[in-house]
């Protein structure tokens, strides 16, 4: 199968005066005639999980002249789980044609899929993750520790988009109020996965505490501890 962008051609049976009926060619002077299929744009694209790209997905068939031919069959697709497929599924009077591609709601690499009868061509698109919305604890929160120290095990917490995916790139604050102690790393970006993590020292008077993360537009989480003598 070949990647996007590669032309594919061969040799058939098309008329030599090209009756156009309801559902393609039909032969009146069969003549061996090359036919070119090519990825003409959208070939490979970046987008938003759970969004239409922002490029059409467009294939050109022509002759060996490179003259168009209207109304031949392309047929767009995706396997399972990649998304939804729009399109019309014959050529234009240009031999053009297009399809809008819907991703799937999870982040990664998917392929689509464009086919004659005479080959296939493919399409390539990465789904990234959308804006944060959602800010959450994954671990450290309601641990005991000794007044002064460092808590035994990390605060974790994870910025995701609408669909749950991991967003990168998100800076978070950690901010103890005067006497709950300090974060290691006040200010920290999230990974691949969307997570940040800090080490929260506790305050030198032993009782309750409290740290906040803060994400600007996704408001704050309270996390707490416990400082022992």
């Amino acid at each position: 199968m070949p990647i996007a962008g590669v032309v594919r051609s061969r040799s058939v049976a098309l008329v030599a005066t090209l009756a156009l009926s309801g559902c393609g060619y039909q032969v009146t002077d069969p003549e061996p005639t090359e036919i070119v299929m090519v990825v003409a744009g959208g070939g490979v694209q970046a987008g938003v999980a759970g969004a239409p790209l922002a490029s059409l997905l467009v294939v050109r068939v022509t002759d060996r002249t490179g003259d168009p031919i209207p109304r031949f069959p392309v047929t767009f697709a995706v396997p399972p789980g990649g998304g939804t497929i729009s399109s019309r599924n014959v050529t234009d009077l240009r031999g053009i044609a297009v399809a809008s591609w819907t991703l799937p709601t999870r982040v990664g690499t998917y392929r689509a899929t464009a086919a004659s009868g005479l080959d296939t061509l493919q399409f390539a698109a990465t789904a990234t993750a959308g804006p944060g919305t959602l800010l959450q604890l994954l671990e450290g929160g309601n641990q005991t520790g000794v007044a002064g120290q460092a808590l035994p095990a990390e605060v974790v917490v994870r910025v995701t988009d609408q669909y749950g995916n991991g967003v990168v790139g998100t800076t978070v604050a950690f901010v103890a109020p005067l006497g709950n102690g300090m974060a290691l790393t006040p200010l920290a970006e999230s990974n691949s996965s969307g997570v940040v993590r800090t080490t929260w020292v506790l305050g030198t008077v032993p009782g309750p505490m409290e740290l906040r993360a803060k994400v600007a537009n996704l408001g704050r989480i309270f996390i707490t501890a416990t400082a022992t003598p």
